[in-house]
Order: structure tokens, then sequence, then C-alpha cells
């Protein structure tokens, strides 16, 4: 994480905007420790990575002195430029997992609060896929964009899947939210399941038809009952062998004590009970494995 600093201020994210960054010879010595431990892949994050100076020397390294696949997780703003991608491209970037979020501008200035940066990032997305580097995509599901998710799935197909069939956009995840810097930005802006399930199933879908990999249940995700209907990308997560971070805030409801489904499903965000209760929670009467 290449400190906090960054050229949007998406109002659903934790992060403080004045954490204090480390030095950069941290940077090389936390990527130095990762290869010694035999790692081989590095994600560089932020804050917004592609705005700090360290990155193209740490990616150079990660990949002629180390051997690693090299991603940052970004909004792609900067990678529309063609100096700034010519210099990821000279260090070997393999990777992006670009931070997309809805089909119109108008949505995605009101949740990253940066006018005029959704066309940027599209950009960005489209030099990616010119250049021959890989795309993931992620799109945070809440109270602005929820009913936007099947045109959203439609605009990543039409733009940035089908015109570039040597190298499509790969994956797109949907997060659901944990608690914000701001706490009354969450209260204002978290939205129950039971709304979001028929868009995000729908979005979904219409992404699996196209041949897009699609994940919505992982650490970061929704719990499996929202995709009943999509089952061709249910996956099953035990919390006993997921990392003490990932499980770290999660619970379960009253409807999941007789789910056939709990022994391989990490919950809900406590936060979100707390918030919308237990709406949109439905238990698997069958086991679905």
């Amino acid at each position: 994480r290449l400190g906090f600093r960054c050229n949007q201020d998406c109002w659903f994210c934790w992060q403080g905007r004045k954490w204090p960054e480390p030095p950069a010879e941290l940077y090389h010595r936390w990527l130095e420790e990762a290869a010694d431990a035999g790692h081989r892949v590095v994600f560089f994050s932020g804050g917004e990575p592609t705005i700090h100076p360290e990155l193209p020397e740490l990616i150079r390294r990660a990949r002629q002195e180390f051997g690693m696949a090299a991603w940052i997780q970004t909004n792609a703003i900067q990678l529309g430029k063609p100096r700034v991608m010519e210099k990821m491209l000279a260090a070997g970037l393999n990777g992006v997992f670009v931070s997309y979020h809805a089909s119109e501008a108008s949505i995605s200035d009101e949740m990253t609060r940066a006018p005029r940066t959704h066309g940027l990032t599209e950009r960005g997305i489209r030099a990616c896929l010119e250049s021959g580097v890989l795309v993931e995509l992620n799109c945070v599901v809440e109270r602005a964009n929820y009913t936007d998710l099947a045109p959203h799935a439609e605009r990543i197909i039409s733009e940035f899947v089908t015109p570039y069939p040597r190298n499509p956009v790969r994956r797109v995840s949907y997060s659901h939210p944990h608690e914000y810097y701001d706490q009354d930005a969450y209260e204002h802006a978290v939205v129950s399941l039971e709304k979001i399930q028929p868009f995000l199933s729908s979005a979904v879908g219409k992404l699996h038809d196209a041949k897009v990999a699609v994940e919505g249940i992982g650490t970061c995700g929704f719990p499996p009952c929202l995709l009943k209907d999509n089952r061709q990308i249910l996956r099953w997560l035990v919390p006993h062998e997921e990392h003490d971070a990932d499980v770290d805030g999660r619970t379960y409801g009253s409807a999941c004590d007789t789910c056939a489904a709990r022994s391989r499903c990490l919950g809900v965000r406590r936060e979100y009970l707390d918030r919308c209760g237990e709406a949109g929670l439905k238990a698997f009467t069958n086991s679905p494995f």
C-alpha cells in the first residue's frame, strides 16, 4: 500500500485522507521480504498508487529482480496518459484491478466525489486493454449505483469486452462495503440486500453470458444466498480457513441458523445487520455443495 493519497475522494473508502506515509525505502524492503518469502505476485495499492513516484521502480524490481507478476489496484485515471502508460509498460506491469462503479458519469461522480473522472477511468481501462495489460474491474455496490448494475454490466461488455477479443476484461468483482471512514456517509449509502438482489443477479447473468468471470462472494463480497439464482458463480469459503482480517467483523443472522450452507459461508458484515437487519438473508434449505 503506497500511502493514502488519492486523486479521487470516494466516500465509501475506509482510509483516512491525512494518515502518514512511510518512507520510500520501506516499500522496497517489504518487496524484498515478500520475494524472499517466495511470493510470486505483488499488488500495489494505495490510496492511488499511480500518483506515487516510486511505483515504476517498484514494478521494475518486482518483475526484473524477483520474477514476480506485478499488478496495481487503481482508478486508472493516470493510465490514460501515454507517458504514464509507457513508464508502466517499460517497468513490466502485468495487470490492473480497476475501480469502476457506474455506467453513467453522474453516478460515478457522486460516489467518487471527483467530477469528470468517469471518462478518464474509462480512457485508462481502454489504454490497458489496447496495450495487452490484463484488466479486472471492481464495483462497490451501494445506494447510488445498485439500480445501475445491469446497465453497468452491459457497458462493460460493449466497451471493454466485445471490442477487445484478444484482451477483454477478464473478471468483474462486486464488493459489499464495510464501514466508511465517514460513518454518517455509511448510514446514508447502505442499502438492504433484499433491494440489491435482483439488480445484482441480472448484472451477474449478463456478464456470465458474455463469458466474463464474476466474483460476488469473496471476502469483500456478499453472502452466497444473495446469488442463489446465479449458481454458476457461487463460491464457498470455510470461515476458519480464511485470514482473521477477512472474517473479523462478520456475523450471522437468525435466518442463518438453519442454512444448509452456513459451514462454508463467511456471513454478513456486522455493521450491515445493525443498520438494515436481516432483509435479504435467505437460508439454503438443501445443501448446494
